[in-house]
């Protein structure tokens, strides 16, 4: 008999943050920067618990980073042009765990902030009244004779 496939018997979640140093042929500088890699999954919409743990879900935590050289070599150059040519046409879509990631649509977030920034300003107009008022009832009673 075959020994058992190994499992994961415990579940947590945790982040850090991981130093990359990227290195490039030819002259070029290395680059350092760091990515927060999170090992838990977040909330599906904002406002709402987290998605349990799932070994049959990847955790996805998308972070947007970008490498801007002011004034590459010729041959950084040529390498990345070269890169661009060779690219599976989908980019990231072609990927296996395509499924789990999302494309960014500003258009919904958008209209959401608009609509917390409408009840924020309601409240806060509220609260104003609020406070006007009762600010006239101090007065009020601070002005009337005592017995």
């Amino acid at each position: 008999p075959s020994p058992a496939a190994p499992q994961v018997t415990e579940q947590g979640w945790g982040e850090f943050e991981v130093g990359i140093k990227v290195y490039y042929h030819g002259g070029e500088r290395a680059v350092d920067f760091s990515h927060l890699l999170k090992l838990y999954p977040e909330a599906e919409v904002a406002g709402s618990p987290a998605r349990e743990l799932s070994i049959d879900r990847p955790v996805v935590a998308e972070k947007y980073d970008e490498i801007v050289w002011a004034e590459p070599s010729a041959e950084l150059r040529a390498r990345l042009s070269e890169a661009d040519k060779h690219a599976p046409e989908k980019g990231w879509r072609s990927s296996k765990h395509a499924r789990w990631f999302c494309t960014f649509e500003p258009e919904p977030q958008e209209a959401e902030m608009k609509a917390c920034y409408e009840r924020i300003t309601q409240e806060l107009r509220a609260a104003s009244r609020r406070r006007i008022e009762m600010e006239e009832e101090i007065r009020q009673l601070r002005a009337e004779p005592a017995d």
